[in-house]
């Protein structure tokens, strides 16, 4: 570097110095692209000896509590350089071999970057950005949620969580909760609940009238159709089952249960966006345990909801109607659609407004078909 590169680099270093400890010295979680380690990478290799300056940089940086490196080879970076049309500064005036030289160099530099943080205790996730997208993006969004403050992470689902409870989809609309300011529904798990002080529902109580235990939940494929936020399968999630699908309508809703299922570090458990008037039960496969809680009231197509659930249930079936349903009707459908015992709950006993608690429940089994062997066999006995 020339003199006047020297002055103007020290400069720079001053300033992002300044900046490091301005952003240090606030409450809040601030994302800023210029600090301390993200200007080595257009600093460092200019240097006279860039191995030793960055290993001494890298030595003296203010640590980080966690660190993410991005890295590809040479060629693609090249090739990225040059898709973006005008050069950034410090690469502008070099010809295509002197580019590829600093991106080397800057590579270099990355690697003993990780090396030297990871050695003063750093925990840094490499990512290779030339593979899978899908994949890095969840690997980066997994490391952030797991280095994110517990107090950051829970204000701001609480607070996201309050903005999705106000209504849901219904089929002339959407549906407003009659209750304001409250979550739709509590639960609780080891690394992040929602207190019923605070929501509309309770799963626990909804799963405890369901009769739903580690018993007959351990081990087994749950369903929850409507799922709203995802409060049922996350109660539920206490009890050990292999895996849970729910599948709701908005996809705020969506986004925001697989957010708190990677941030509560619950296992198995994932949501994805359908319209259940559309749903092909063979995409959607064979559950043990499928829920579908007052989702009844809010399909255009209701014939069509029961056989759905006869395709997708292996099991138990735990139903909940909507206010005023008809549940003669929905014992006749369930029994068509393939469902044998059945046993009323009575009413749902979890809404705080007692207005609500008129939600008719009832679990249903499927019938175990018998092979042809076991019905003849019976043929022959009787």
């Amino acid at each position: 570097m020339r003199p006047s590169q020297i002055v103007a680099a020290l400069t720079i270093l001053r300033k992002s110095c300044f900046d490091t400890a301005y952003v240090e010295s606030l409450d809040s979680a601030v994302v800023h692209d210029e600090l301390l380690l993200h200007r080595a990478f257009s600093l460092l290799p200019h240097a006279r000896d860039p191995e030793a300056a960055a290993q001494r940089f890298f030595e003296l940086v203010p640590l980080p509590d966690a660190a993410v490196v991005f890295r590809a080879d040479v060629q693609t970076i090249l090739q990225r350089v040059a898709d973006r049309g005008p050069r950034p500064n410090v690469y502008r005036e070099l010809n295509e071999t002197e580019l590829r030289d600093v991106i080397a160099r800057c590579l270099d530099i990355t690697d003993l970057a990780a090396h030297a943080l990871k050695a003063r205790g750093v925990e840094v996730l490499p990512i290779d950005t030339s593979t899978d997208l899908n994949r890095s993006v969840g690997a980066l969004r997994d490391f952030i949620a797991d280095h994110t403050p517990r107090s950051v992470m829970t204000n701001d689902i609480r607070e996201r969580l309050l903005t999705a409870s106000g209504s849901f989809r219904k089929k002339d609309g959407r549906h407003e909760l009659r209750t304001r300011g409250v979550m739709y529904c509590a639960f609780s798990t080891p690394n992040f609940s929602i207190d019923p002080a605070e929501s509309q529902r309770d799963a626990a109580k909804r799963v405890a009238h369901f009769r739903l235990t580690a018993d007959n939940v351990a081990g087994k494929s749950v369903l929850d159709l409507g799922s709203n936020a995802g409060a049922m399968l996350f109660q539920l999630s206490n009890f050990r089952p292999r895996v849970g699908l729910g599948i709701e309508y908005d996809q705020d809703k969506v986004d925001l249960a697989n957010e708190i299922a990677r941030s509560a570090r619950i296992p198995g458990v994932r949501f994805e966006q359908g319209d259940i008037d559309q749903l092909d039960p063979n995409a959607v496969g064979v559950h043990d345990i499928v829920l579908a809680l007052a989702i009844e009231g809010h399909v255009n197509q209701p014939r069509r909801l029961y056989q759905f659930l006869g395709e997708v249930t292996g099991s138990l079936l735990c139903f909940e109607g909507n206010n005023k349903c008809d549940m003669r009707v929905v014992r006749k459908q369930l029994k068509r659609a393939g469902f044998g015992r059945m046993v009323d709950l009575g009413y749902c006993n979890d809404d705080r407004d007692p207005r609500n608690n008129r939600r008719p429940q009832l679990l249903a089994w499927k019938k175990q078909r018998r092979s042809l062997f076991a019905r003849l066999r019976s043929a022959i006995q009787s």
